[in-house]
């Protein structure tokens, strides 16, 4: 299934139908509750016809997480252009679900914003509660895979006296999610998706997710020692190469055109604006 949060004002829950066309879920629910999803798939013919996504504004796939988890240095070609050091274990951080946007919202350039980037990644929503997961029965706790853009401004994460990553990554329309919620029996293996990402029309990270240093079971038994993942919570899984370092500092300006496509999990488009 392919979910989406779709409206005029405010988000009504929907599927997206074999012909393209959105299925209003309303009558069966008032939003996605991920942990009643789970394990229920949902008869798209049962559901009127709405229209099409043209039609409509889409909000974020996924309802305000409780945990919006990110993994940062996770592609080693990524971690060398960042001139960072090569990992031998996962480094995550907690990016504010207030960052959250549409798909196809604006990104907003902060009035302290300095040095915006782009992070094409795959994100994994859980799908029922776990701690101590094993890596073998990892996919067992996941209820779907959406795209993400970890947006992010270099200046405030590398270069300012704090450095802090939440700081750098959590402004409002930093996470760009979506624009579907597409169930896993629709993904056989989350470690083969194929990821593009264009600026203004030129292509400027073309990458794989089989090249993330750590897979989506490793990751979601990882975080699972350190706390409770929860239905809902969404696991931004890293990026790959090509940032903006790795173009000689051409960072992100108002203006600019984004386009984040996914085979599997849609397209993303975002047009840059001032604060």
């Amino acid at each position: 299934m392919k979910l989406i949060r779709y409206g005029k004002k405010e988000p009504r829950p929907g599927l997206l139908d074999r012909e393209g066309h959105i299925r209003d879920l309303s009558s069966a629910m008032d939003d996605f509750n991920i942990e009643k999803l789970m394990g229920h798939p949902l008869d798209a013919k049962a559901f009127p016809v709405v229209g099409k996504e043209t039609d409509f504004h889409i909000f974020p796939c996924i309802p305000r997480p409780g945990k919006l988890i990110c993994i940062a240095f996770n592609s080693k070609v990524h971690t060398q252009e960042m001139k960072e050091e090569v990992l031998s274990e996962p480094f995550f951080f907690i990016k504010a679900s207030s960052a959250m946007c549409g798909a196809h919202d604006p990104i907003i350039y902060p009035k302290v914003g300095k040095k915006l980037d782009w992070e094409a990644e795959l994100c994994v929503v859980i799908g029922k509660k776990g701690k101590h997961i094993p890596k073998e029965r990892a996919l067992d706790y996941v209820y779907g895979y959406c795209a993400m853009n970890d947006v992010s401004d270099r200046y405030w994460q590398s270069k300012s006296p704090g450095k802090q990553h939440v700081k750098a990554k959590s402004f409002d329309t930093f996470a760009p999610i979506g624009p579907y919620l597409v169930t896993k029996d629709e993904i056989p293996d989350p470690n083969k998706l194929h990821f593009i990402m264009k600026i203004n029309g030129e292509v400027r990270q073309d990458f794989w997710t089989s090249e993330y240093a750590f897979n989506t079971q490793m990751v979601i038994s990882y975080l699972s020692d350190f706390f409770t993942l929860e239905p809902g919570d969404a696991i931004s899984m890293g990026t790959g190469p090509g940032n903006a370092g790795f173009w000689n500092d051409q960072f992100l300006q108002v203006g600019d055109k984004v386009e984040f496509i996914s085979h599997e999990l849609g397209t993303q488009k975002q047009v840059l604006i001032s604060e």
